[in-house]
């Protein structure tokens, strides 16, 4: 199909809309070719969801992401938002998981309801385990609230996973921006090193905690900033915004520099 015309500009000027070919095909077929095939496909696909939405194909991503050991908030929570902003994609979403494994099935019952839609006919086929699982996790965690306290650290630091979730689906502001405000407790992260550095010596425990989430907000944003081109965008716009507070400001315009912004290391 190409499309093409004339259009009137709001100042009254006229304008031409050049020649442009679209491919249409039915919703099936396009369900039907996964654009991904292995990890890294995937997350370049991942990447672009937000630009470039394609909610036919979150049943594969599903399935492909049994293999990635991510906490439920991360399986559950992409296609829950993504499903919220697209709900006619859910009967194909469903359909896709029906013969899928029983823990995938049940993450899918999840996030159907946390997208806010019909997920009983796919919580039918779960047997009473699974079924006791999902619903453990009936209700949707909030993003944005991320405490600061070690008593509430790894949860915290899985809702920020959650965050994430959201903004690769949707592109919204709001979950990025919670963690950029993460970086204004850039001042524990002193009392974390020192704790690193001398075992056994005795800090504050809350301290300790606002300077993990420091640095993991901070290596997390780095990371989003050189991959994402919205979180890029974001961050950009942040750093020179004269709204946010300066201090993090100033942690925006080091985040590839800041050796506290390292990833983690594994094993």
């Amino acid at each position: 199909m190409t499309v093409e015309g004339k259009a009137i500009l709001e100042d009254g000027s006229p304008a031409t809309i050049l020649p442009a070919t679209a491919t249409l095909e039915p919703w099936a077929d396009a369900a039907a070719a996964t654009p991904f095939t292995d990890d890294r496909t995937a997350q370049l696909w991942l990447n672009q969801y937000a630009l470039r939405p394609e909610p036919q194909h979150l049943a594969a991503l599903l399935r492909k992401s049994a293999a990635w050991a991510a906490h439920p908030y991360i399986r559950a929570g992409f296609p829950a938002y993504a499903l919220a902003a697209a709900p006619a994609a859910a009967p194909t979403f469903a359909a896709g998981l029906r013969d899928a494994d029983e823990p995938t099935r049940a993450m899918g019952v999840v996030a159907l309801r946390w997208a806010g839609l019909d997920a009983r006919a796919l919580a039918a086929t779960l047997g009473p385990e699974w079924t006791t699982r999902a619903e453990a996790l009936s209700i949707r965690p909030d993003p944005l609230a991320l405490e600061a306290t070690a008593a509430r650290l790894d949860e915290t630091t899985a809702r920020m996973d959650l965050a994430w979730a959201w903004f690769m689906a949707t592109g919204r502001p709001e979950p990025i921006r919670a963690i950029v405000d993460l970086l204004r407790y850039r001042d524990d992260y002193s009392a974390l090193r020192t704790a690193q550095a001398t075992p056994g010596r005795k800090e504050a425990a809350d301290p300790l905690a606002r300077g993990v989430l420091y640095a993991t907000a901070g290596w997390s944003l780095a990371s989003f900033y050189a991959t994402h081109v919205l979180a890029e965008d974001y961050v950009r716009l942040w750093r020179e915004d004269g709204s946010v507070p300066a201090p993090i400001r100033e942690e925006l315009r080091t985040l590839l520099s800041n050796e506290a912004f390292r990833p983690p290391k594994q094993g």
